[in-house]
């Protein structure tokens, strides 16, 4: 049908339409625009940077329960590790999150430049009561270790930014803990660790521990957060605390000796 237009009077520019009805212009959503993909920019880097390892103190059911925020904890895991697959729970793996979602799971926390490691990092929660009292079983391990290849290679992480819990939140948190089997890890490819050689080669050159500065220096370059907190003094020794659960278990007691420090040399010199 076509439409008859009347004009009465152009200063009052008042059209009359008949036998027809004016179409109402598009809104936004409505249009089809295109989404030209060709001039990709240079300047970004990855957001996943650290994987961040823990133990859940619970067991599996409850840790799952609390990592889908059932209980109300505002707490979550990208994955979750089982340690006792059953019937109801066959599996070793479960993905409670997309990688590319922020999951709250390391609280108040740095790792070299990056402060607030949730917005970094994917969490990873492995199911023990103790990681300082409990060893982990090898089969849960072998999970672990299956997550971990895939992760690494997926997100091109740097082997000094596979750390626990207590790596990036020393003096509040000790997860994994002394028993978790770091070197482990690297024998399978993962994460960082010294090599005996270096040490070695050490003990002919270092024969003294230098100063706190020159240490708490020395823990900042490779990547722990010397100044954390106010209190210098027990910052020191939190952070000497999470080194050595880390890579010297043996004894942990926040007093960096003169072993611990050609180990933190070591790794230095094979990694910054």
């Amino acid at each position: 049908m076509k439409c008859s237009f009347q004009v009465f009077g152009m200063s009052a520019l008042m059209v009359l339409v008949s036998g027809c009805r004016l179409l109402q212009p598009e809104t936004p959503d409505e249009r089809n625009f295109a989404v030209n993909e060709v001039h990709a920019s240079r300047n970004y880097n990855a957001r996943i940077r650290q994987i961040v390892l823990h133990y859940t103190v619970i067991d599996f059911e409850r840790s799952l329960a609390v990592l889908k925020g059932e209980t109300g904890r505002s707490v979550s895991a990208h994955y979750l590790i089982n340690d006792r697959p059953n019937k109801q729970y066959p599996d070793y793996i479960y993905r409670l999150m997309p990688e590319d979602k922020r999951a709250w799971h390391a609280g108040v926390s740095q790792w070299g430049r990056d402060a607030n490691i949730n917005n970094s990092s994917i969490g990873i929660e492995i199911v023990n009561p103790d990681g300082n009292l409990h060893p982990y079983p090898d089969e849960q391990m072998e999970a672990v270790i299956f997550l971990l290849r895939q992760l690494i290679e997926r997100h091109q992480i740097d082997p000094v930014n596979v750390v626990g819990h207590s790596d990036v939140a020393p003096g509040r948190k000790i997860d994994p803990g002394s028993l978790f089997p770091w070197k482990t890890l690297y024998d399978n490819g993962i994460g960082a660790w010294y090599d005996e050689a270096d040490v070695e080669a050490l003990r002919k050159t270092i024969t003294a521990v230098p100063s706190v500065e020159q240490v708490k220096a020395d823990l900042g370059t490779y990547g722990y957060p010397v100044d954390a907190t106010p209190d210098a003094d027990e910052t020191y020794r939190a952070v000497v605390e999470a080194f050595q659960r880390h890579f010297a278990p043996g004894r942990i007691d926040g007093e960096m000796d003169l072993e611990n420090y050609r180990i933190l040399k070591a790794l230095l010199k094979k990694y910054r």
